[in-house]
């Protein structure tokens, strides 16, 4: 799956600390806590995921 091959290249640059499924939610979601110099950082990483780049992504919610 390519995203789990994305994340999974993230995870060996050492940018993803965490990540996982939320249940409960009453939709699919998940979480990914990231390590990057900046916002920019994750929002361009983040469009680089396939799940966004074919529009799988409804909502997105980045804190620093």
């Amino acid at each position: 799956m390519p995203h789990v091959t994305f994340l999974q290249s993230l995870i060996e640059a050492g940018k993803i600390k965490a990540s996982g499924p939320v249940t409960g939610l009453g939709k699919r979601a998940g979480f990914i806590i990231m390590t990057a110099d900046s916002r920019d950082e994750v929002e361009q990483l983040i469009a680089q995921d396939p799940f966004a780049i074919e529009g799988l992504i409804d909502e997105l919610t980045i804190l620093a």
